[in-house]
Parts: structure tokens; C-alpha cells; sequence
């Protein structure tokens, strides 16, 4: 359906249904919405008249649904307005007093309530009104003829009577008893509205609409029903539309005429004029206007063909729904209704063809443009002319043509065919080139595509398409010439009449109703145009090529079937190849893609899109800079081996890190191919790889389980070989020693001397296989603590002067820094505090080359029980870094820079620090950064104790008070000889067995007071041999033997395991005489027995001077004495040697100092000499260091003295 057509079904049914709504609705007021600025006329009332309106205060005014327009309109917002309702609002404002409006249902019911009083008049009453209802009408504002109004299209000649006619009305315009006397042939249908009944004619349901000129105008044309136009004026009695009152209103009649007759012509037409009503002259009577053989000819043609030429816009074009418009279409239209006939369009492509149609009768009437200075064509004749126009000359808005002197330049200039200015460009104008073109679109393309320098056409021609298609593109310049464009009706010379009728209709339309059709298509309208009007050329040469291409084609394609047919075996054999390849690269297991030259993915495999958890839909097209988008580094890099592979036709294969999400990254072996073409041509890159993380991960775990297995062994390498050293040395003393001594012994000397110093150096042995297995003791975690009380800032004091003057012979500073006192007495294992602050201490100076050591010790009291100890040990050295620092505490581990000699280096580390820190409830921490130095923090909670200095005297060596029968037992000869010759020294019977079994056997047989047993050994171990004599003890009520374990494993929990076994004590290896005298001090009850006998010291310590002298006071008074006599001696030799400044003699007699100081532990004066040894290695300025020592030598001659005094009388004794 056509869109103007669905347009009028849907204003049909909408009026419909407001007209069939329910009719017992209650009647509702309106406001009255008449023109504001309507004329106010000018009237004088009467006293009388002016107490009636005051007294009545308002009018009210009924109206009836639904609505009669123009006179009659309600819009949704219950607003009245329409030509009775401009007249009403006069009426209001000229007697000054308002007029509601009341809306009822229907016709009827708004009489009825006129009749009842119930409103005061009604609007839009005739003649019909007046004589059925016997209403009085106040004088009339507006003509009501009734008129028969058809379709346009209906091809059907209604010319003769109207029998058979189907004609619809509203039901309230006329009588229908008068429509059946005037036209008793017909079909009358009664309808609710003027909507539904020009609806159904405009449908095709009814033949004909009758109803008032003004209503069937406003209805049909351009507005609501474009395809019904007035057919012709009925045979009805004319009448005109006013207000209807009852009879008895004569006040309000005559008030209402004063009014309304005192409206000028001008205003009452400017009121109807605002609602397109022309002017109200009457329609002229056919009859009348044409003479009675015109009439006939009318009567008996009344369907015209016209032949109307398409795309002339703005004269003429037919739109969409095929009905023609333009100027030319909108005169016929009225000269159609003048004369009460019917057009029907032929739509021609050019004025010529038209002239054609009209020679051919094939047309009847024709628009043609005409000139005054040649008469018509062959056989055609003109009417008046009814249009003219200017020429005007239009050019391309960046031209600058003279207008003024035209007729002086050589132009070229576009005009339409057969137009009457071509004459004048021939005649007045001989420079001018003329180009003719089909139409005025035409000339415009023409000038456009600079194929002319202007365009000669009418004005509305130029303005209309300048506005709608080439706006800013050309201008009109000027006025052409004086000639005008003459527009009339073409008719051929065999119809005389219709020349006349057409003429006089033409005469009777005025110059303000020509305007107006004219002005309506004037200025920019919006056409709708279908393509093949617009451009037909350009269609029929697309048309001619597109055909001569097809007939090409045709040829081909039989050429191509031909080929077609040996391809299919081809293709269908490829398409098995393609097939197998795609099955085959889309199975395999290894990704596999395909990109072209700028990168863009062609093709993937299915392990390429699960590899990259995407679809084809999003990684098809898509470049390495879209998908890695937000990894541009790794995106530039695999684009340049792309592009590498294009320009240099080289494979890539290589190992790289591929990135699938933010935290899954994989190693992959890559390969990328170029990609060719059948010529060689290299059109893009293949690419795949598979997925090497997992033997990545391998391989690197096992460099790192490599390189750590290297680093451990060198770690073990360097401590055996620290070791090798450690041990060798000490032994070479041993043994160098003990065969002095054998030597002198064959020769009846005792070398005590060399015996000394074997007994020293295996001492120092010891201390070193003791750090060894401390090592192990810490990682099996059987490291044990022996808390003694001491003091604790001679504990920190005696560590940091060793290894001060240790910093200065290396030529660093070394500082101590107390932030508190620390002197207390704490309980504390001593050894292994040492151990601790000398390994930290060992490590500051093995690897700082230049600066400093500072130690800064602090002591906070926790409580009266508890206090912390907290050391800070700061060096200058060559750092460690980050990753090493995590190391550092594992087992043989070093830091990666440390390049110093492995003699230099033990390898024990700092595990066994950390370690012992934590086993005392304490922590260390290490800090450091390369090259910046190293910082070790120690914190240790101590309990508090009460410490008072001994003197510094040694216990002798206890004699038995009675001999002892002693069972020995060890498993190894050296072991059971030394031991023998020990207890005999002490005045003991010793018997010895070499297992446990054998120990047993003897012990059962024999009485023994002491049983001193190895706790390991073959055939029956030492813990056994407990075990079997306390169950015979038990068993046979003996009185237990003291037995005491003797084993190398120095461990707390060993001593804890043989007292458990059943042993009365246990002593640790090497067993000293000291060790053993102890057993038999005082006989000692108690389950445990000390493992050394350790003097208290202050600051010296004779222990083995009296062991040495076999405790004779004598003895060691002389040896005392020897002792003072060497260090007064030294004094002179060193303030001698100072005078020379012989930094030699010096050193060499600090060294020799140092030696005495160690035999008697004067630890003072070791360190004194220590210091001495370094200032003159590193020849620095030694007073002080020499002052120094002479200080101390004075301080122990002192010390020494004393103690001789007090130990007179015992040893005298």
C-alpha cells in the first residue's frame, strides 16, 4: 500500500472509532481557542441590551462530536477552535463577555439541550437547521454550497445522470429526502463525520462525497485525501453557515447580528483565509461560464489525458506515489475543477515527446512553453498564456562573469531543448556557444562538470534547483535578457471546444490564486526522486555497457565451461589434498600459524588457540602488536624476526619466552619459515614452536643443584685443606717435641720444657677438633651450653683486645664502644661466648682490607633477675651481597666474592654463631650490601648472677689418701697404657681389659673400687657393661662400685646417657691428671663430676706452674722468681731497644714476653705484646704500644710478688 494511502486509512479509522464511541457519555465544557488577533468590531448597545449582558454574565455555546473542519475542531486538549469557533471569540470580545463551550455527543443531543435551555446557541447551522429543527439563524459568516467531490483517479466518466451512483454524507448536513428528490438514481450512505465519508470515496467504497465547498476543499487536495478533488457543484439549494438560536433569544439574536454584520469584508476574509477558505464568491454555474456546445463536448469528454512532462521541476514531476505535481500539475488541477473534470496523467520525458503524444492524439491537453514571435506547431494550438518567468543566467560560484557585457564574450551556455530563449541567444547574442541539454537538471550538470562557462533557465528552475542540489556549488548571476518564459495549455487544432473551455476556466482564476499555486513550489522543496527520472542517461549508457559486457561474459563463461569441467577433477583432487593438509596441521599437537608480509594471522591450529586461550574469531587478522598489545618489547621483537625472515628468505629458530596470561609465562623452541609463493615470492611467514618449560625447568634446576654441588665441594675442599693445615701444624709440634724429649730421656734429662709445649700444642688441637664437631653438633642439633657465672665485660673485653691488636698489625681501626656499663655477673657459657664474638670478630678482619671494626656493646635490664645483651659488630669490608647473605648461614657455605685463600678460610661459617645465639634464646642478624660493609647483630637475654674475683690460685693435684684398686677398660692399647701410667702417677692399682666382656669377667672375679670404662666398644660396650654389673649388684645385694664413663664425644647428652646407664660420672677425652685427681678430691658423692679443673682467674692463672712443679712451693716459688728476674730483665732490653728505635729487637722481644704470658695466662699482658708485635711489623709509632707493655710487665711483677708474699706460710708448711 502506498504511504498516502496507509496515511488516510489511518485518519479513517481513527475517526471511526471517536465516532462510534459510546454516545451515553455526559456532555464536558471546552475552552474556546479562537484567533487572538481576530478584529474586535466597533458597536453601539443599547441600555438595554447592556443590562442584558450584565444580568446573563455568560454565553454558552454547544458544539458536536465529532468534528466538522475547518468550522469545527476539538484537539486533545480539549481546545475549540476552527472557523465557528474565530466568530464565537469575536462575538466574546466584542460584547465583553466570555462564551464557555459545551461538547456533546451528536447533532441531536446538542439541539436538544439548545431547545432545553441548557446552552444559549450552536454553531454551524443551515439552512437544514432552520427548517426541520425550527431554529431562528443570526446572520450567516461563512457560504455553504454543496458540491460532489470524487477521486482524481477514477477513470470513470460520470457525465450522463447518476443512476447506480453510490454517494456518501454526514448525517446532520442535509435532508436526505432532499438528496433523493434531486438525484433519485443514487445510493446515499449516511456517515458519522466528513473523515469517514470522504475515507470511504477516497477508498474506493463510495462513488462520490457530498458536502459544503468549504469542507470538501479543506478535506481533499494537499491535506488529508490528496486523490479527491470537487468534481462539480450538486443540484441542491445553496445556503450559508450560521449560529442557530430558540426562537425566544430575540435579545441575544439581535446582539449576536449587530456583531457579526459589523464585521468588514476585509476582516471576515482575513478570518476564512486563515483557514485556506478562498474567496467567497460563489461558484459559477457551469452552464453559465460555458456556452451549450461547450457544455456538450464537456458532458460528453470528461476524462482528459494529459501529457505532463517528469523531472521539470519546479513546472512539473511526478513523486513516489505517482501523482504529478509541480506548478503546471496544481493550474490543471484547478482548471479541472473549474470546468468539472477529470485528468489522468502521462508522464513524458521531454516537452517534445508530449508535443507528440498531442499530435498523435494519444494526449488531449499538454503544458508547452511558448513564443510570442512563433506561432504554435503543426496542428496544435495555445491558450492563453497562465505562467511567466524570467530567464535567468546561472554560473559556478567561484566564476566572475560580466553580466553586463554578455553579448561581447564567447560563452559557452547550457539550454534546455526546444526553449524559446535559444532564439534569443541566436539572435542577440552571436558569441555565445549554446549547448542544449534534455532539461534544466541537465544544464546544471553540464555546468558543473565545467563543460559549459553558464546556464541559461527560468528563475524558479534556477532557485528551485540551486536550493535543493547544488547549494553553494553555482550562483545566479543576473537576469538574462528581456525576454520571458510564456507558459500555456497545448491542445490540438481539432478540439476547438476544449481550447475554450480550458481558456475560459484559465480567465477565471485571479492573479492572487495563480500566485498562490505558484509561490507553494517556489524556494527549496524536498522532492523525492527516483533514480532512473534523475540520471536516465547515465542509466542507459550503464545499461548499454552492463549489456555489452553480459553478451562478453556470455562468450566467456561458454569458454570457461569448457575449462570448468576439466578443473572440477583438479579441484575436487585439491580439495582432498587442502582437506588432508588442514587435518593434518589442525591434529598436530604443536602449535602452528600462518601470518602475511604486514603480520596479520592468516591461519592457526587448534594448539595455537588453546596454547594462547583464544578463538579464531579474535586472533584471525589480528597483528603481534594486537595481541601482545600491553608486551610492546616482546611485540617489536618477534615483528623484526618476522620481518627479517621476509627480507632475507633465512629460517629463525630460536629459544623464547612466551607470555599466555599476567603471571603464566613459557619457554618455548620457536621456529619461524618463510612462506612462498608457486613463483618464489615470499608472501608472509609459517611459524609453530613446542613448549620446552618443563626441560627448561629442568635443566636448571639441575645447574642449580650443580653449581651448589660445586660450591659445596669447594667449600669442602677449602676446609680440608684449612683443616689439613689447622691439624699439621700443632702435630709437627707434637712430634717435633716429643722426640726431644725422648731423646733426653735416654739420655737421664727430663725435658719438661718440650713436654710443655707438646702438652700445649695438643691442648690448642683439641680446642680445634672441638669447633670442628661443633659444626656438627650444631646441625644435629646436640650443641650443648655450659653455664658458668662470669663476668661479662671481661668476657667481651679479652675477645676484642686479641683482636684489636690483630686490626692493627693488618693496619685497621678497632673501637669498642660501651653505651652502658658491663659489669655483671651473668650465667653464661664462656667457651662458647667466645666462640661466637671471635668467629664474627674472625670474619670483620678476614675481609676488610682498609677502614674499620667498631664493636658497640650495650646492656639493658630487663628485670632484677634478667638483662640483654645487645652487640653490634660493624666492619668496612667488601660487603655481601643479597642472595649470598641468605646462604651464608647453611652448611660450608661462603660468599660469592669472597676471593681469599683458602688457607685463609676455615669454611665453618657462621651457622654455629647462629646456632649457639638462638640455643641462648638470642638472635643474630646479618646486614650488608656490596662494597659497603657488613653489620652482625647479636642480642642475648642473660640471667644475673652474683660473680666476686678469685684469686688466681690453682688447686693441686690430689693425692689419694689411700691406695685404690682401679678397673680400666678400652678398647684401644694406647688409650689403656696412658691411662694405667696416669692412675700409677696418683698412687693407683690399675688392671685393664680391652672390652666390655672381658671388664665383666674380671670385675665378677676381682674386688675393684672404681671402674673406669669407654663408653664404645666391639663385643660389649661400656653402657652395657654398667647395665650388667648394676643388675649383679642388685641381684646379689652388693654395694655398688663407682663406674665412670670416659668417652671422646663431648656432648651434654652423652654425659646425660651414661649417668642414666648407671654411671656415677662421666669425663670427656683427652682424660688430663687434673681430670683424674678430681675423682678422688674429697671422694664426691654426686653423680657428676667437673671435666676440667679450671681455676679462677683474674689476671693470671698458675695452674700449670703448679701442675708443673707437682704443687712443691718451692718449687714454684723459684719458678716465680726465674719468672720476675726474666721480665725485669726484658724491661731493660725493651726500653734499650726503644732508645735505637729497633723495631726488630722489639718485635722480637715481644714475642718472647708473649710466650712467659701465655704459660701463666696473663692475658694482659698477651694482648700487650700482641699489640707491640703489630706496630713494629707495620713500623708504625710504637711509644705507646712500648709504655704499654712496660705498664703490664710492671702490674704482673706487682701482681706476682703478692702472690708470692701470700702463699709463704702454706707452702712453707
Amino acid at each position: 500500500m502506498r504511504l498516502n494511502d496507509m496515511w488516510r486509512a489511518v485518519c479513517l479509522i481513527f475517526v471511526m472509532l471517536l465516532s462510534f464511541s459510546a454516545t451515553a457519555a455526559d456532555p464536558y465544557s471546552a475552552i474556546l481557542d479562537g484567533q487572538i488577533n481576530g478584529p474586535v468590531p466597533q458597536i453601539t448597545l443599547t441600555d438595554a441590551q447592556q443590562s442584558w449582558l450584565k444580568q446573563k454574565g455568560e454565553l454558552t455555546l454547544g458544539v458536536s462530536e465529532p468534528d466538522y473542519p475547518p468550522f469545527d475542531i476539538i484537539n486533545f486538549d480539549s481546545k475549540y477552535n476552527g472557523v465557528t469557533a474565530d466568530f464565537a471569540t469575536v462575538i466574546s470580545n466584542t460584547l465583553q463577555i466570555p462564551v464557555r463551550v459545551k461538547v456533546f455527543d451528536s447533532r441531536q443531543e446538542v439541539i436538544a439541550a439548545l431547545r432545553r435551555g441548557d446552552i444559549d446557541f450552536l454553531g454551524t447551522a443551515n439552512g437544514f437547521d432552520a427548517s426541520e429543527q425550527r431554529l431562528v439563524l443570526s446572520a450567516p459568516y461563512s457560504e455553504d454550497k454543496p458540491v460532489l467531490a470524487g477521486r482524481s483517479d477514477a477513470g470513470r466518466d460520470f457525465s450522463g445522470d447518476f443512476n447506480g451512483v453510490s454517494v456518501a454524507m454526514v448525517y446532520h448536513y442535509l435532508p436526505p429526502r432532499w438528496i433523493l428528490q434531486a438525484y433519485p438514481g443514487i445510493r446515499l450512505k449516511i456517515y458519522p463525520s466528513n473523515f469517514s465519508a470522504m475515507g470511504s470515496v477516497s477508498f474506493g467504497e463510495n462513488d462520490f462525497f457530498l458536502g459544503d465547498n468549504i469542507s470538501a476543499e479543506f478535506l481533499s487536495g494537499r491535506r488529508f485525501f490528496n486523490n479527491i478533488s470537487i468534481h462539480s457543484k450538486a443540484s441542491l439549494p445553496e445556503s450559508q453557515f450560521a449560529f442557530a438560536l430558540r426562537d425566544d433569544e430575540q435579545p441575544l439574536l439581535a446582539l449576536i447580528n449587530k456583531v457579526l454584520t459589523s464585521i468588514t469584508p476585509h476582516d471576515h476574509q482575513k478570518l476564512l483565509k486563515f483557514w485556506g477558505i478562498k474567496s467567497q464568491r460563489g461558484l459559477e454555474g457551469k452552464a453559465a461560464l460555458f456556452d451549450a456546445r461547450e457544455t456538450q463536448w464537456r458532458d460528453e469528454h470528461r476524462v482528459l489525458r494529459v501529457a505532463l512532462e517528469n523531472n521539470n521541476e519546479p513546472y512539473s514531476f511526478f513523486g513516489p506515489d505517482r501523482q504529478a505535481h509541480g506548478i503546471n500539475s496544481d493550474v490543471l488541477k484547478e482548471v479541472a475543477r473549474i470546468a468539472g473534470l477529470q485528468l489522468v496523467w502521462i508522464k513524458t520525458k521531454s516537452a517534445g515527446e508530449a508535443e507528440r503524444l498531442l499530435k498523435n492524439n494519444a494526449a488531449d491537453i499538454a503544458v508547452a512553453v511558448t513564443d510570442n514571435h512563433q506561432s504554435p506547431p503543426e496542428g496544435l494550438r495555445y491558450s492563453p498564456t497562465f505562467y511567466r518567468d524570467s530567464y535567468v543566467i546561472v554560473s559556478r560560484s567561484e566564476s566572475t562573469l560580466a553580466t553586463r557585457e554578455l553579448s561581447a564574450q564567447a560563452l559557452r551556455v547550457a539550454v534546455v531543448e526546444r526553449d524559446p530563449v535559444l532564439n534569443v541567444i541566436r539572435r542577440d547574442y552571436p558569441l555565445m556557444q549554446p549547448l542544449v541539454a534534455d532539461d534544466a537538471i541537465g544544464t546544471f550538470r553540464m555546468l558543473d562538470s565545467h563543460r559549459v562557462d553558464a546556464a541559461i533557465i527560468s528563475l524558479a528552475e534556477a532557485v528551485f534547483i540551486v536550493d535543493n542540489y547544488y547549494k553553494n556549488r553555482v550562483k545566479i548571476d543576473a537576469v538574462f535578457s528581456n525576454q520571458s518564459l510564456h507558459m500555456s495549455v497545448a491542445v490540438s487544432e481539432d478540439k476547438p471546444e476544449l481550447l475554450s473551455i480550458i481558456s475560459k476556466s484559465l480567465a477565471t482564476i485571479t492573479p492572487a490564486q495563480m500566485s498562490e499555486l505558484s509561490n507553494h513550489w517556489r524556494g527549496q522543496i524536498i522532492v523525492d526522486h527516483n533514480f532512473w527520472n534523475f540520471d536516465r542517461r547515465k542509466l542507459l549508457r550503464g545499461f548499454l555497457v552492463l549489456t555489452a559486457s553480459l553478451v562478453f561474459l556470455l562468450f566467456w563463461i561458454i569458454w570457461l565451461r569448457s575449462l570448468i569441467r576439466r578443473r572440477v577433477k583438479a579441484e575436487h583432487k585439491l580439495n582432498d589434498q587442502l582437506t588432508f593438509m588442514k587435518d593434518l596441521i589442525d591434529g598436530t599437537p604443536l602449535p602452528i600459524y600462518v601470518r602475511d608480509r604486514e603480520g596479520k594471522l592468516l591461519l592457526c591450529n587448534s594448539s595455537y588457540l588453546r596454547q594462547l586461550n583464544s578463538t579464531r574469531e579474535e586472533m584471525l587478522g589480528k597483528s603481534v602488536y594486537e595481541v601482545l598489545g600491553d608486551n610492546g618489547e616482546r611485540a617489536d621483537e618477534l615483528q623484526q624476526s618476522y620481518r627479517r625472515v621476509i627480507e632475507g628468505g633465512e629460517s629463525i629458530v630460536s629459544d623464547r619466552i612466551l607470555r599466555i596470561s599476567q603471571n603464566d609465562f613459557r619457554i618455548i623452541h620457536h621456529w619461524i619459515l618463510p612462506y612462498r609463493t608457486g613463483q618464489g615470492e615470499i608472501i608472509g611467514i609459517i611459524g609453530g614452536w613446542y613448549d620446552i618449560s618443563e626441560r627448561q625447568q629442568r635443566l636448571e634446576r639441575l645447574q642449580t643443584d650443580k653449581d651448589r654441588a660445586l660450591q659445596a665441594s669447594e667449600a669442602k675442599s677449602t676446609f680440608l685443606t684449612t683443616m689439613s693445615h689447622e691439624i699439621r701444624t700443632p702435630m709437627n709440634v707434637i712430634i717435633g717435641m716429643l722426640e726431644l724429649a725422648a731423646n733426653s730421656a735416654e739420655a737421664g734429662i727430663v725435658d719438661k720444657r718440650s713436654l710443655k709445649i707438646a702438652s700445649a700444642e695438643a691442648q690448642s688441637l683439641l680446642e680445634l677438633i672441638g669447633d670442628i664437631l661443633d659444626i656438627e653438633r650444631a646441625e644435629s642439633g646436640h650443641l650443648s651450653l655450659n653455664e658458668q657465672t662470669g663476668n661479662l665485660g671481661q668476657l667481651i673485653h679479652s675477645v676484642c683486645r686479641l683482636f684489636e691488636a690483630l686490626s692493627r698489625r693488618k693496619g685497621l681501626e678497632f673501637t669498642l664502644r660501651e653505651s652502658s656499663s658491663l659489669d655483671y655477673g651473668v650465667l653464661i657459657d664462656p667457651l662458647r661466648f667466645k666462640q661466637i664474638l671471635s668467629n664474627v670478630l674472625s670474619n670483620a678482619l678476614k675481609f676488610t682490607d682498609q677502614g674499620e671494626i667498631s664493636v658497640c656493646a650495650r646492656v639493658t635490664e630487663s628485670s632484677d633477675e634478667q638483662l640483654q645483651l645487645s652487640l653490634e659488630i660493624r666492619d668496612s669490608g667488601i660487603g655481601i651481597s643479597h642472595e649470598d647473605s641468605q646462604n651464608l648461614f647453611s652448611r660450608f657455605s661462603q660468599a660469592g666474592n669472597n676471593t681469599l685463600s683458602s688457607q685463609q678460610s676455615s669454611g665453618l661459617g657462621l651457622l654455629i654463631c647462629k646456632t649457639l645465639c638462638e640455643m641462648m634464646g638470642g638472635t643474630l642478624l646479618l646486614e650488608s650490601e656490596l662494597q659497603q660493609g657488613t653489620c652482625i647483630s647479636i642480642v642475648l637475654p642473660l640471667r644475673r648472677a652474683k660473680w666476686q674475683p678469685a684469686v688466681a690460685r690453682a688447686a693441686p693435684v690430689a693425692q689419694t689418701a689411700a691406695r685404690q684398686r682401679i678397673l680400666i677398660v678400652d678398647d684401644y692399647a694406647a688409650n689403656r697404657e696412658v691411662l694405667s701410667l696416669q692412675l700409677a702417677s696418683l698412687g693407683h692399682q690399675v688392671t685393664s681389659a680391652q672390652n666390655g666382656q672381658e671388664a665383666l669377667e674380671l670385675w665378677q672375679n676381682g674386688v675393684f673400687e672404681l671402674v673406669i670404662t669407654d663408653c664404645n666398644m666391639p663385643v660389649m660396650d661400656g653402657y652395657a657393661l654398667t647395665r650388667s654389673i648394676r643388675q649383679s649388684e642388685y641381684s646379689q645385694g652388693l654395694t655398688p662400685v663407682r663406674i665412670v664413663g670416659l668417652t671422646a664425644n663431648a656432648l651434654n647428652e652423652e654425659r646425660q646417657k651414661c649417668l642414666h646407664e648407671g654411671m656415677n660420672a662421666c669425663l670427656f677425652k683427652p682424660a688430663t691428671l687434673a681430670m683424674l685427681a678430681s675423682l678422688f678430691v674429697n671422694e664426691p658423692s654426686s653423680q657428676e663430676v667437673s671435666p676440667a679443673f679450671i681455676s679462677p682467674k683474674e689476671d693470671f692463672d698458675l695452674a700449670e706452674l703448679i701442675q708443673l712443679t707437682e704443687g712443691d712451693p718451692q718449687k714454684l716459688a723459684m719458678l716465680l722468681q726465674t719468672f720476675l728476674t726474666g721480665m725485669s730483665q726484658d724491661k731493660k732490653h725493651i726500653q734499650t731497644a726503644f732508645s735505637a728505635a729497633d723495631l726488630a729487637t722489639l718485635k722480637a722481644l715481644a714475642h718472647r714476653i708473649r710466650g712467659g704470658a701465655q704459660v701463666i695466662k696473663a692475658q694482659n699482658l698477651t694482648d700487650a705484646c700482641d699489640t707491640l708485635e703489630i706496630v713494629c711489623e707495620n713500623e708504625e709509632d710504637c711509644e705507646e704500644a712500648v709504655n704499654q707493655l712496660l705498664a703490664e710487665l710492671d702490674y704482673l711483677a706487682l701482681k706476682l710478688a703478692e702472690y708470692t708474699r701470700t702463699t709463704e706460710t702454706p707452702f712453707s708448711g
